[in-house]
Order: structure tokens, then sequence, then C-alpha cells
């Protein structure tokens, strides 16, 4: 039972994503999206990390009391609902004019989209490239706790301080990144910010397979993060500005569930590779991925046409 209102709870929450894009682009300034999307990124990655320790404490507090802590939990979801009932007369101000479209299925609806996003030859390349980049970006974290298990030369004091503060490098980097809208970087092609990602992640992979310095993994952690928080405000805001409001939900939801299918492929294979023949060839395999990537990338996708605004 616990399981399935888990499920309901999560679905309902991506689907109100969705519905909250069409309202963004209504609330925000044109020429403030990058700024505003980096912005909730970094409020979203934030909250994330304070609240994930802040949860460790409180359960130890309560002793492990579990029942009490969902009922914290609930309890901000409560918070949450009163807040856009307080915010309602804002909300439906901003709300596109409802227009009658005929039903269709969801299985036809992804295919729709499919199509649409295949017409639009930059968004359709972004896609292909979320899926390859997040086999790689989502396999990280368990490397990296694997490895640490192993090789104690890289603790910093114990292990599990060791794989906090690497984890919570990547998310300070992506924080970092998404908030800082200014500079040389903020002019560069997303295109080149896939291959600079990819390039920060490759070099880390062979960090971890030299094993000798954990403040250098770190500092390669944290650029490569910084690196990937420029890139998710930037898709996002290109996806609020050149789709129409009626497909937003669509191709968001779409880029989304890309991504989500690219993390247990690349969990399999590297943590696979990482059980069966050792950590150390996992990293090569992983490094020569990210390397090999961004050859494509350059041959293929670096000239690519970005829509500016």
């Amino acid at each position: 039972m616990l399981l399935s209102i888990n499920i309901v709870s999560d679905t309902l929450g991506t689907y109100g994503n969705g519905l909250a894009l069409p309202l963004l682009r209504h609330l925000l300034p044109e020429n403030k999206l990058k700024q505003s999307m980096g912005f909730m990124v970094a409020m979203t990655l934030m909250a994330q990390v304070v609240f994930q320790g802040i949860g460790s404490v409180i359960i130890v507090m309560l002793h492990h009391n579990y029942m009490v802590v969902g009922l914290i939990n609930a309890l901000t979801f409560l918070l949450s609902a009163l807040l856009v009932k307080y915010r309602f007369g804002v909300l439906c101000v901003a709300e596109p004019q409802m227009v009658e479209r005929k039903q269709v299925s969801m299985i036809r609806s992804l295919g729709l989209t499919l199509r649409y996003l295949y017409r639009n030859n930059f968004l359709f390349s972004v896609i292909i490239l979320t899926f390859f980049i997040n086999v790689f970006g989502a396999s990280m974290s368990g490397l990296i706790n694997v490895t640490l298990l192993s090789v104690k030369t890289m603790w910093l004091v114990n292990y599990g301080i060791s794989v906090a503060i690497m984890n919570m490098m990547i998310s300070i980097g992506m924080i970092t990144g998404s908030l800082v809208t200014n500079g040389i970087v903020r002019k560069l092609p997303l295109m080149y910010l896939f291959a600079i990602s990819l390039s920060f992640s490759g070099l880390c992979g062979i960090s971890f397979i030299w094993h000798e310095s954990a403040y250098l993994s770190i500092v390669l952690l944290f650029v490569m993060g910084y690196f990937i928080g420029k890139i998710n405000p930037r898709i996002s805001a290109i996806v609020l500005q050149s789709i129409p409001e009626k497909r937003l939900a669509a191709v968001d939801g779409l880029l989304n569930m890309v991504s989500m299918l690219g993390a247990p492929a690349g969990q399999l294979l590297f943590l696979g590779i990482a059980n069966v023949v050792g950590i150390a060839y996992s990293w090569f395999a992983f490094s020569i991925g990210c390397f090999f990537l961004i050859v494509i990338i350059v041959l293929k996708f670096i000239k690519m046409d970005e829509p500016m605004f």
C-alpha cells in the first residue's frame, strides 16, 4: 500500500512539473529565462543537499522513529499545497487559454512528440546526447562508492566521510554552475558544454585509476558538476523558448524519460564490469567511453545551430 501511494505521488509530481512549464513561460521574462532556470535548478539541488543532511539528523534525533519522520514528510507536502493555494491567483493569471483538442492515447502522444522532435534537429540531437551522457553520469556515484571501499589511500578521515564529500562535490559544482550566470562560459554553445563536461568526467575516471590523490578527484568532480550545472538550465530554457505550449509538457516528459533510461543502462554496464572484471577496468571503460563520445560530438554535433534568445 505504501509503495502504491509513493508511485502515485511521484507520478503526479512529475505530471505537475510538466503542467508548470507553460506557466513559467508566462511568468518569466524572455530575456531572463536562462538565469531564472539556473536559479531554479540551483535551489532544487541546494534543497536536496541541505535537507538530506537535515533528514539524517532528524532520524537520529528521533531514535529512528520512521512513523514520525513520515508524518513530518507529509507535513512538508501540505505546506507546499498551502503555498500553491496562497499564490493561486497569480498562477491562474499566467495560465494559458485552454484549447479543445482531440484526446489521444499515451503511446500515440509519445509517437507524435518523437516525430515533432525529429523535425527539430537540434533538440533531437540533445535528447540523444542526454541519454548517453546520463549513461556515464548516473554510474559515477556507484563507481566512487565501490572504489573507495577497496582503495583506502583515497580516504579523507574514513570511508563514510570520503563518500559524502566526493558525492557532495558534484552537487556543489552543479549548484555553483547554475547560479553563476556571467562570464565566458555563459557564451559557450551547448555542444561545447557537453564536450567539456564529458572531458572532466573522463579525467575523473583516470584520477580514480591512478588513485593517488583524493584532492585531485574532488577538484575534477567539482569542475565536472560546474559544467553540468550550466547544461541543465540551458536545455530547460531552450525547451521553454522554442517549443509550442501544447507540446511543452510532452517534450519535457520525453527528455526526463530518456535521461532516466540512461541511468540503469550505465549502472548495469559499468558496475557490472567493476564486479566481474575489476574497478580499474570499469573506470578505464568509463573514461574511454567519455572521450569517444567527445569525438562524436566534435565530428557530428559541434557545428549545429543552437536556438538564440
